[in-house]
């Protein structure tokens, strides 16, 4: 074992409690140990972030969601746009510290047609770094909201429900925070802290994310005739993202707080082999250049926040707006898709400390 290694080792050692206790004092000491390097990492200053209270919150939570997707066509110069039926989900919640557990239901589709939609959002704050984790699967609640460069004008058809697009979505986002000292990432989001003063911070990441677009174009020549032209059956692809941006709790008055939050992302899309042609390629392409470029290309995705919160450390209301855009390319094809999700809550924190 090297010099610096040893040294290492012993630093380690004498900073770990002594576990010479009883047997029943052993369990207490390694938590006493965790929490005291959890004080470390997670250290703040006091005069712009309110220490939490409480353990725990109950909310009721409701969230409004809504998608849009657009196709385009660089040669023939046409576009179209499609927009998912808005969805309301209501119910409660349970948080305990860094944890946010419940279940919604969709109050504006009960005893209608099912609606083929998977969704599901997981995110961690903490003062250092938060981690977002989504899936999304829409299936049959697509109508056509615009179209552009078409000879035979496509407006009587808006507003007409298809089910010819189908798109899922899952992806990690996890950023870290600049200036954790001063700025709460929790106070606009976990609402167990508070932020005092206002404060902002430079915030950078990571983020991959899988996609995949399937349009099954006899479907949707029947249900909106003369929609045909951009010629895309499958979008199948992997992205890989490094993110920058910036972050702004704004303190108007004691316990009411304003949050911006705009981090634009550049990334590296690759397409999937399944649905790539090699035909798509110029004759004589080089392999480097076969997987590069022609199976991936650089872009930028956009991820923005706002929230307003009112809270006193016991109770609190609030409302935020979360929208993801992600753009790919593909020669002559491009696409679009954003989701937005909007949602308000309102609680009570108890379990206090």
């Amino acid at each position: 074992m090297s010099k610096k290694s040893l040294i290492l080792l012993l630093l380690a050692c004498c900073s770990l409690p002594a576990f010479t206790q009883t047997e029943g004092g052993k369990s207490h000491a390694v938590i006493d140990w965790f929490r005291h390097w959890a004080r470390i990492y997670n250290n703040y200053d006091t005069t712009y972030i309110e220490p939490d209270r409480y353990h725990m919150t109950a909310m009721l939570h409701t969230i409004e969601g809504s998608e849009w997707f657009t196709l385009r066509n660089k040669s023939s110069h046409q576009s179209l746009t499609f927009a998912s039926h808005p969805s309301l989900r209501v119910g409660p919640h349970v948080g305990w510290h860094f944890l946010l557990l419940g279940y919604n239901v969709d109050v504006l589709n009960l005893g209608k047609e099912k609606v083929k939609k998977k969704e599901m959002e997981v995110s961690i704050y903490t003062n250092r770094f938060g981690a977002d984790f989504f899936y999304r699967k829409t299936g049959n609640d697509f109508s056509l909201r615009s179209s552009r460069g078409y000879a035979h004008a496509l407006d009587p058809f808006e507003g007409t429900r298809t089910d010819a697009i189908q798109s899922s979505l899952i992806g990690l986002n996890l950023y870290f925070i600049a200036n954790h000292r001063h700025f709460s990432l929790p106070a606009a989001h976990r609402l167990l802290t508070r932020q005092r003063r206002s404060a902002g911070t430079w915030k950078y990441g990571i983020s991959i994310t899988k996609h995949d677009i399937h349009i099954d174009h006899d479907k949707l020549s029947t249900q909106v005739p003369g929609a045909t032209d951009i010629q895309a059956e499958r979008i199948k692809y992997m992205d890989f993202g490094l993110s920058g941006g910036y972050a702004y709790n704004w303190v108007p008055r004691q316990g009411w707080l304003l949050s911006f939050d705009l981090a634009p992302s550049v990334g590296y899309r690759r397409a999937d082999r399944s649905v790539w042609s090699d035909t798509a390629m110029p004759e004589g392409t080089s392999p480097f250049k076969k997987g590069l470029y022609y199976r991936g290309n650089f872009n930028a995705d956009m991820t923005a926040r706002i929230g307003m919160v009112w809270n006193n450390t016991r109770n609190y209301v609030g409302i935020s707006l979360v929208a993801h855009t992600f753009n790919c390319r593909q020669h002559d094809l491009t696409s679009n898709d954003t989701f937005i999700t909007c949602k308000f809550y309102t609680g009570i924190n108890f379990w206090k400390r």
